[in-house]
């Protein structure tokens, strides 16, 4: 139960550095280091700092040394496969999160396509009772 909650956290982390505006400057430093960085290992550590399904890896590894988890055995089997389900669960989460951000970003578009809608026939009313005056 304990990977559910650690892999809720290293969600959390992935997704704030790669899509949220409080890191939005490291990460446009990084996308310029990705697209113009001298050699081939510079481009592929700064993408991995921007990408969340890759950043997510290295934070689930991370968390697995901080809390020394383990998933079904208690050897190394469960040390790896620990690490692979929290990045698995937190990539779950994450596809989650993105596709409800995404309807409530169609639902937001809608809204204001209706007010716009309506603001337009509003003018058009008040424009043809200006005209009968």
């Amino acid at each position: 139960m304990e990977v559910f909650w650690i892999a809720a956290a290293v969600a959390v982390i992935a997704w704030t550095q790669a899509k949220e505006e409080i890191t939005r400057e490291l990460r446009q430093w990084l996308q310029f280091q990705t697209e113009t960085g001298r050699n081939i290992l510079v481009r592929k550590l700064a993408y991995m700092f921007t990408c969340e399904f890759c950043f997510s890896f290295w934070v689930s590894l991370l968390a697995l040394v901080v809390f020394r988890h383990r998933v079904a055995y208690d050897d190394w089997r469960g040390v790896v496969l620990a690490q692979f389900v929290t990045w698995a669960i937190a990539n779950v989460y994450m596809t989650g999160y993105s596709m409800f951000r995404t309807d409530i970003r169609k639902d937001q578009i809608e809204i204001k396509k209706e007010e716009s809608k309506v603001d337009r026939r509003r003018d058009g009313r008040m424009t043809a009772a200006a005209k009968n005056e």
